[in-house]
């Protein structure tokens, strides 16, 4: 599994550089918020194939939250996605949630930040 970087936004009304991760088809992904101060977070996602895809978080095990299952997010071909994630539905025990990618031929990129 490879980590996708969170960049901490420590104000509003101000920015930050972000950092990307790769994406393909069939990865899978953590994003480790067991030392991040919110459990708010954007994640965006851009899809530089000209195939659509599907990003999956996983529920997770550490809140009640986790019992109202996985969430499925299709992102069109050739396209970007901003998702806004509340962690306490997708946090494992471990500290950390989970994310796979499906779709054929699918590329691109995941960039996370945590809302103050």
């Amino acid at each position: 599994m490879a980590a996708i970087a969170i960049t901490s936004m420590t104000a509003f009304n101000a920015g930050v550089a972000i950092v990307a991760t790769a994406l393909a088809a069939s990865d899978a992904h953590t994003l480790d918020v067991s030392d991040v101060k919110s459990d708010n977070f954007q994640i965006l996602i851009e899809n530089t194939s000209t195939n659509p895809g599907t990003i999956t978080f996983t529920d997770g095990d550490f809140y009640s939250e986790g019992s109202q299952g996985d969430l499925a997010v299709a992102v069109a071909a050739s396209s970007d996605m901003v998702i806004c994630l509340e962690s306490a539905r997708f946090k494992t025990s471990a500290g950390l949630i989970a994310m796979g990618v499906a779709g054929s031929g699918f590329t691109g990129q995941a960039f996370a930040s945590e809302l103050p």
